[in-house]
């Protein structure tokens, strides 16, 4: 077996309860399920990545623009810059 390099990533609730639903599924820990997944993504083509994250990033500025007008903009936000951590 390949030496293992332990790592630590946060996911929200809905993510984790859908994973722990797969692994329970097909019979494997999440701990392996989730290398399975990183080991499909890279080896992805990186023009695929790119254009994947090309289009999270736009569907994140459009969800920033939904939150309302910026200050000088000739209105008030509703939103603070910190609230955009925890949904981006």
């Amino acid at each position: 077996m390949a030496r293992m390099v332990r790592k630590q990533l946060y996911i929200d609730d809905e993510t984790d309860r859908r994973l722990v639903e797969r692994a329970k599924r097909l019979g494997v820990s999440q701990a392996k399920l989730v290398r399975i997944a990183v080991d499909r993504y890279l080896e992805g083509s990186e023009e695929r990545m790119r254009t994947q994250a090309g289009e999270e990033l736009m569907a994140a500025i459009r969800e920033i623009a939904e939150l309302g007008p910026v200050p000088g903009g000739g209105g008030e936000r509703s939103w603070k810059r910190e609230d955009l951590y925890d949904r981006f």
